[in-house]
C-alpha cells in the first residue's frame, strides 16, 4: 500500500504526520527509526514508514523494509 497526499500547507502535512505517528505507534509499537522527514515501524509481519517533505506525506505499508525501500526509490522524481 502506498498513499501519497499533497496537503494545502506544510502545517497541514505536519498536523497529519503528528497524528499518524500517534496512530502508527498505537498500532505497530514504538518506531524503529525516527529521522528528519521519516518514521518507520516494524512488526513480525509488516513494515510501515511515513515520509514527509514540505506539504506532502507518503505512507508505505509493506511486508518488509526492502520492499518499502524499493517503492520509495521508485516514487522519487
Amino acid at each position: 500500500l502506498v498513499l501519497t497526499t499533497q496537503w494545502d500547507t506544510t502545517d497541514d502535512a505536519d498536523q497529519f504526520a503528528e497524528i499518524f505517528r500517534e496512530y502508527a505507534t498505537a498500532r505497530f509499537g514504538d518506531p524503529i527509526s525516527n529521522e528528519a522527514g521519516s518514521t518507520a515501524w516494524e512488526t513480525n509481519s509488516t513494515y510501515t514508514v511515513l515520509h514527509q517533505r514540505d506539504n506532502q506525506t507518503t505512507w508505505i505499508f509493506t511486508p518488509d523494509a526492502a520492499t518499502a525501500q524499493t517503492l520509495w526509490e521508485v516514487l522519487q522524481p
